[in-house]
């Protein structure tokens, strides 16, 4: 199969949630299709590592080109008319197009006739009403910014959603967004696979026994320059790790993952006791060596890879229902019901003063991946979306 795929930036590293997904679901694609990437990023550093990843499939990158007359933030931060030619270009020897975000589509002419397969890992619209409930903006300008932006966000999703062949989410929470939003829309769901740590096999990473008692170690993962990070990682030193020190008091907090941004930093060393590391090559080493992973997400779609990845390396998890999202019931994550620091933080106490939490994770761990998809179960699921959509698209043309 001949697959076109257009990506909002260079899917290697995979230094975030996003870019691992498509990294692993392309290096699978790669090894039965005949994959072309066109990524349109806003990242200055992606150009540096375009040769390395043009090992995996040959790959078109190009800087995006804000328009200021759109509307919908993510779709005007996400223009480029080279990457629009580029697309133009390529379509005639597509057999499918895949566009990873509604925000892509304004890249793929409304003549094509290319069947789409159209994959969102968040709803977007719908991140923006969260941070509306939540008062994030605090003066009536910021409130009126922001409930225009659901406005234009919303139209340019259903927009996008109606013009594909095919629509798919990550999570089956945001398949039934999708489907309120727009009952005409059949979306099927290709989930995140967990398979994807380095070293030892899933469920038996080696995890040092030792008691916690005295300086446990919370560990928060994520790429810091995505807002809602840094949103959870400022909940987490102001309102977290104080509570926690109140039991705990030479309990530390690691914050790992790629850009932390200056204030961020220089709140953690205000705190004390807070490791931020930036990027590192691999989580799994802090991941064993911490005590309990925290994930106080108060905005956010899909699932989280993070909390993945803290599952399947053994170590206790305490989240919020957004950060819970599209993890199936079995699994046991504390989830704390509402976003607010003196919950998470007894949340946190509590695992910390069970003797026996750290085993029962370790056991649960075992039991992840009878649960949880693999990346080859992803891979597998979207070439199955990719056949749909030609289906579709044949039906319609014979209609």
């Amino acid at each position: 199969m001949r697959v076109l795929w257009i990506s909002s930036h260079l899917p290697y590293p995979p230094i975030s949630g996003g870019r691992l997904r498509e990294y692993e679901l392309l290096r699978r694609l790669a090894r039965y299709d005949d994959v072309h990437v066109v990524a349109v990023s806003k990242a200055a550093d992606d150009t540096s590592h375009l040769e390395a990843f043009r090992r995996t499939c040959p790959t078109d990158l190009f800087p995006a080109e804000p328009d200021r007359d759109e509307p919908c933030h993510l779709v005007a931060t996400h223009a480029s008319a080279p990457a629009t030619a580029a697309v133009r270009r390529l379509l005639p020897r597509a057999d499918v197009v895949h566009v990873e975000g509604f925000h892509l589509m304004q890249h793929v002419p409304a003549s094509s006739l290319v069947p789409i397969t159209l994959i969102d890992q968040n709803i977007e619209y719908q991140l923006w009403e969260q941070r509306l409930a939540l008062g994030q903006a605090g003066t009536q300008l910021d409130q009126q910014r922001i409930l225009q932006e659901v406005a234009a966000c919303r139209s340019a999703e259903l927009k996008a959603w109606r013009r594909a062949t095919l629509c798919a989410t990550v999570t089956p929470e945001d398949a039934a967004t999708m489907r309120a939003a727009a009952p005409d829309i059949d979306p099927v769901v290709i989930p995140d696979g967990c398979d994807h740590l380095a070293g030892a096999p899933i469920g038996v990473a080696p995890r040092p026994l030792r008691p916690t008692a005295a300086a446990p170690c919370l560990i928060f993962v994520a790429n810091f320059a995505y807002e809602p990070n840094v949103d959870a990682a400022w909940l987490l030193l102001d309102g977290v790790l104080p509570r926690v020190r109140g039991t705990f008091p030479g309990a530390t907090l690691d914050l790992v993952g790629n850009a932390p941004c200056p204030d961020l930093v220089a709140r953690a060393d205000a705190v004390g006791g807070v490791r931020v590391t930036g990027r590192v090559p691999d989580v799994q080493p802090f991941l064993c060596d911490a005590d309990v992973a925290v994930c106080p997400l108060r905005v956010g779609g899909g699932i989280k890879v993070k909390v993945i990845e803290a599952l399947v390396t053994g170590l206790p998890v305490v989240t919020t229902p957004v950060g819970a999202q599209g993890l199936p019931v079995g699994l046991g994550v504390p989830t704390v019901v509402a976003p607010d620091p003196r919950a998470l933080a007894k949340a946190v106490i509590d695992v910390l003063s069970d003797p026996n939490a750290r085993a029962h994770s370790q056991d649960a761990a075992s039991g992840v991946t009878r649960i949880l998809p693999s990346w080859d179960d992803a891979a597998s699921r979207l070439r199955q979306a990719y056949e749909v959509a030609q289906q579709r698209a044949v039906s319609s043309d014979a209609g």
